[in-house]
C-alpha cells in the first residue's frame, strides 16, 4: 500500500521536480507522513469495500451451500483469493497500466473476493463441512482443534520461512505473490478432485423453478420479487440469530448471545483498525 500510495504522490508531484531530483528524494518521499496517510487510506478503502460485500454475500453462499454442496462454495472462495492476489502481482508492475492506475485498480481484488463471500465465507462453509462430518457430541472439540491448528500455522510458517531461506535472501514481492497464488492453487486442486463432498444437493423450499406448481403462473416480476426476497432473507436471518431470546424455565429474555455478538464485533473492529493504524505499507 505503501508503494502505491508513494507512486501516486510522486506521480502527481513529477511536473514539478526534475528526474534526477525525483530519484534522489524518492526513498524520503515513501517514508513521509503524507505516504503513510495515503497508504492508510488506501487500506481502508480495501479493508472496508471488502468486508462490506463479504457481509452482504456471506448469507447467500452459505444457503448455496447448503442447497448445492460445500465444494463449489469453498472453490469459489479460492478463486477470489487468487484473483485478490492476481490483482495485487497487477498493480506492483509500475509500467503497465494497472501500474499507472494503481489505486483503482487495487479495488478489483476486494470487490471480486468480496462477492464470494470472502473470509467469512470460508470459515462458515469450513465450519457447515466439519459439522456434516462429525457427530453431535464432538463438534466443539473438532472446531477447537482446527482453530488450534490454524493459530499453530499462522506462528510456525514464519519460523519455516526463517530455517527454509538463506538470511541473506530477499523475497520480490511478486515472487512472494506468486508463491502464495501456487499454494492456493494446490489447495483448489486438491478441494476439486480429492476432497469428498459432505453434503447431497437438495431441493429448497422455495426453488420456483422446480415447484410442483406450474410454471406457467409464475411471470418474471415474480421471479425477480422471489430472487430479491431470498437476497434480503439470507443478507437478515444469520444476523437474527443473535436477538435476544427466550429460555424455557427463565423469566425474561436471554441476552447472552447478543452481548456475545456485540463483544465479538468490537474485538474485530479494533483488529481491523490496529492492523490501519500500525501497518500502513
Amino acid at each position: 500500500y505503501r508503494a502505491i500510495a508513494c507512486r501516486a504522490l510522486n506521480a502527481e508531484e513529477d511536473s514539478h521536480r526534475s528526474s534526477l531530483q525525483y530519484f534522489l528524494t524518492a526513498a524520503e518521499d515513501c517514508s513521509s507522513a503524507a505516504v503513510q496517510a495515503r497508504a492508510a487510506r488506501i487500506q481502508a478503502s480495501v479493508v472496508t469495500l471488502m468486508s462490506v460485500l463479504s457481509a452482504i454475500a456471506t448469507g447467500f453462499w452459505s444457503r448455496l451451500g447448503d442447497v448445492h454442496g460445500r465444494k463449489p462454495v469453498l472453490a469459489l472462495f479460492l478463486l477470489g483469493a487468487i484473483c485478490m492476489e492476481l490483482t495485487y502481482v497487477l498493480v506492483m508492475r509500475q509500467e503497465s497500466l494497472f501500474g499507472r492506475h494503481a489505486e483503482g485498480f487495487i479495488l478489483a481484488g476486494p470487490i471480486l473476493e468480496g462477492l464470494v463471500g470472502g473470509l467469512s465465507s470460508f470459515n462458515g462453509v469450513v465450519h457447515a463441512y466439519t459439522s456434516d462430518c462429525t457427530r453431535h457430541g464432538s463438534r466443539s472439540g473438532i472446531f477447537s482443534t482446527i482453530q488450534g491448528i490454524v493459530f499453530v500455522g499462522l506462528a510456525a510458517g514464519p519460523w519455516f520461512s526463517g530455517l527454509v531461506l538463506p538470511k541473506s535472501a530477499t523475497l520480490e514481492v511478486e515472487n512472494a505473490f506468486a508463491l502464495s497464488i501456487s499454494l492456493l492453487l494446490a489447495v483448489l486442486i486438491y478441494i476439486l478432485s480429492i476432497c469428498p463432498e459432505s453434503r447431497e444437493p437438495t431441493l429448497p423450499e422455495d426453488d420456483i423453478y422446480h415447484s410442483e406448481r406450474p410454471l406457467f403462473t409464475w411471470d418474471p416480476v415474480a421471479v425477480i420479487r422471489s430472487h430479491i426476497v431470498q437476497f434480503i432473507k439470507a443478507l437478515v436471518i444469520p444476523i437474527t440469530m443473535f436477538a435476544p431470546r427466550s429460555v424455557p424455565g427463565r423469566p425474561g429474555k436471554s441476552y447472552n448471545l447478543t452481548l456475545v455478538g456485540m463483544a465479538l464485533f468490537l474485538y474485530l473492529v479494533s483488529i481491523v483498525l490496529s492492523l490501519i493504524l500500525s501497518s500502513p505499507e
